[in-house]
């Protein structure tokens, strides 16, 4: 019994085709989707870092400001990597 006439293009020839391309597409996800979750990734611990320097500068200025009342103020240093707080007397 002949499933197929050989004038008729084999129907497994296109399957196979199409599952080649199906994996090709598959991987180019797999690889974009890599890429990608590793640039956020990068980003969400940049931002984290910058949120947590933030933090330690609010803190600082809290500390700052509730040690001295009268004359004593904060002072804002801008720094490479942060703003640093700085206690001093006033002048």
């Amino acid at each position: 019994m002949m499933l197929h006439s050989p004038a008729l293009p084999n129907p497994c020839t296109s399957l196979c085709a199409s599952l080649q391309e199906t994996e090709e597409a598959l991987e180019e996800l797999r690889s974009k989707y890599r890429d990608t979750r590793g640039r956020m990734d990068a980003e969400v611990e940049s931002l984290v870092s910058q949120v947590n320097a933030l933090n330690a500068t609010i803190e600082a200025v809290q500390v700052c400001s509730s040690a001295g009342k009268d004359k004593r103020h904060c002072l804002g240093v801008r720094t490479r990597e942060a703003v640093q707080v700085v206690c001093s007397t006033a002048v």
